[in-house]
């Protein structure tokens, strides 16, 4: 929680008691920290009861004016409800109550209709292209798991000769690539591989990341050969297959071919083919499925009796 002496943060807002004068200021702030216009994606706290110099007045904080603060999310003014948590807190020389905002997913949040945002340690209400940056983060926001951005990630985390190489070329005509004067960063975005804030998303890193497991925990194939045919028996081959989705896709069809010879069973589903084909294209189905989620690497158990991919 930021200092409450610090003035300049973008982050803290102080108040020296909740008078009734006071009540909407604070709902205002607790709007604006809600929007994170910046998208810091840090907390934002309203702290009531100290000066604007940082030191506590005295107030006296009681149940009743942490009810009172806590009543700004639920008396239907601050629209989507915000995320916030009231408490009571130590600071030199008293006390304090603070109002902790989380940043919200449903942007634009509205105070009595009005958008409200920090600029800089002010607040104030959002302009028109401030209010579609609100829109377009939401709607962002709403997207499937692999068109969401990968947090942290940049372009330099990208195969950019690959993506020249192979993608590319795939993706667009040649007489537009020759006449393409536009940075790697513009193709990637207008080829919607990037989100609005410039990282790639999840997807994009599935495709053309360095190492996509650095960015997605479960983006990889295990591969375990069983002697027996339960998984209690000794393993006879086992590989961790990772990579770009292409090639990791490659090479579990390779495994597939060299591996698989007995009936196969799909957790959760019933086999469209037969045979080895049927192990293949199954293992191709669970890869891509695994890939959108992200939780959980596919799995691959090859037994004496049996196959099971999941």
């Amino acid at each position: 929680m930021p200092s409450a002496a610090d003035l300049e943060s973008e982050r803290a807002e102080r108040k020296e008691s909740f008078a009734p004068s006071v009540r909407d200021r604070v709902a205002q702030a607790v709007c604006a920290f809600a929007n994170d216009l910046p998208a810091s994606r840090q907390t934002g706290v309203v702290l009531v009861g100290v000066t604007d110099s940082g030191q506590p007045t005295g107030l006296p904080i009681t149940d009743t004016l942490l009810a009172a603060l806590g009543g700004l999310r639920s008396d239907g003014k601050i629209l989507p409800l915000p995320q916030i948590s009231v408490r009571k807190v130590a600071l030199p020389g008293g006390e304090a109550a603070a109002v902790e905002v989380a940043p919200s997913a449903d942007t634009p949040v509205r105070y009595d209709g009005r958008i409200w945002i920090r600029v800089g340690p002010r607040r104030a209400v959002a302009s028109r292209d401030e209010e579609r940056v609100l829109t377009e983060r939401r709607q962002w926001a709403d997207r499937t798991f692999d068109r969401q951005p990968c947090r942290g990630a940049t372009v330099a985390d990208l195969d950019l000769e690959f993506f020249r190489s192979h993608y590319l070329p795939r993706a667009v005509s040649p007489e537009v690539i020759a006449e393409n004067r536009r940075s790697v960063a513009e193709q990637l975005a207008a080829l919607h591989l990037l989100a609005p804030n410039g990282e790639p998303s999840r997807a994009t890193m599935l495709l053309l990341g360095r190492d996509p497991l650095a960015w997605l925990p479960g983006a990889y194939v295990q591969f375990v050969r069983f002697a027996g045919p339960g998984q209690g028996s000794a393993i006879v081959d086992q590989k961790i297959l990772r990579g770009r989705l292409g090639d990791v896709a490659r090479d579990a069809d390779h495994l597939a071919r060299l591996n698989i010879r007995v009936a196969l069973q799909i957790a959760g589903a019933t086999p469209a083919f037969s045979g080895q084909q049927s192990a293949q294209r199954w293992l191709d189905w669970a890869t891509s499925r695994r890939a959108s989620k992200m939780k959980l690497p596919c799995t691959a158990k090859v037994l004496s009796e049996q196959t099971r991919i999941a």
